[in-house]
């Protein structure tokens, strides 16, 4: 449980966890409780089977570990699901918690070619985005798939003809919100979509100067906030 790493995002900095020193110990205690291989074993009398990326969630054990009271850390682990950044399955005894997108915060692990004693291949587990390739001194990025560029998936939103979805870009902008994947910014927008639904029947600069007026109140400000401005 003490050896290894995991790849921690700069994007962290910016992010709703890296807001609450609660919240980001728990979200790096899940990155590293988490298998790296899949295991089975016995949890009382029950055989169970645990996939890389997850672990299993005792109370009294993440307790103990993290020293946080029993209720924060149910409220936090229950925040990151929210969020989109893990999937929870409880029972009455336990609860099986699963890294979404575990790929991303994997090793890059060097390993020797065997049939070129002067190449080096770097691997990067579990098949992640970009494989990484090195010739003698020279490293070349061979990029698989697009990368996630956050602002501009949140530019994009800002500019879509639904109201709705250009409220929530906005939104994200002003909030200077940054996502690592784009499944958390999609899970950003599906949280915001039932307010920002009811705040299109406002008019525009009313709502423009309800932003204004919440960002310039407290960093703590959601859409929820808006609407109980625009309500009273």
């Amino acid at each position: 449980m003490k050896r290894g790493y995991v790849c921690l995002w700069r994007k962290t900095l910016s992010s709703l966890v890296f807001g609450n020193e609660k919240c980001l110990k728990i979200w790096i205690w899940c990155l590293l409780r988490a298998n790296h291989q899949d295991k089975t074993f016995l949890l009382g009398r029950n055989k169970i089977t645990i996939n890389k990326g997850q672990f299993v969630m005792g109370l009294n054990k993440s307790k103990e570990e993290l020293n946080l009271a029993v209720s924060t850390i149910h409220y936090w682990v229950n925040f990151l699901e929210s969020e989109g950044m893990v999937k929870l399955k409880k029972t009455n005894k336990y609860t099986i918690i699963t890294i979404l997108n575990w790929e991303d915060y994997q090793e890059v692990k060097l390993k020797k070619n065997s049939n070129d004693n002067s190449n080096e291949t770097l691997k990067e587990t579990n098949n992640n985005d970009k494989a990484l390739v090195s010739t003698k001194n020279t490293i070349v990025a061979k990029a698989t798939d697009v990368p996630f560029v956050s602002s501009e998936w949140i530019n994009k939103c800002c500019a879509d003809k639904q109201d709705h979805i250009h409220l929530i870009g906005n939104y994200m902008k002003i909030k200077k919100m940054d996502f690592p994947t784009k499944k958390t910014a999609e899970a950003e927008l599906r949280r915001n979509m039932k307010v920002a639904t009811l705040l299109k029947d406002y008019p525009p600069e009313r709502r423009k100067k309800a932003l204004v007026e919440a960002n310039k109140m407290t960093n703590q400000w959601t859409l929820e906030t808006i609407l109980k401005y625009l309500n009273k």
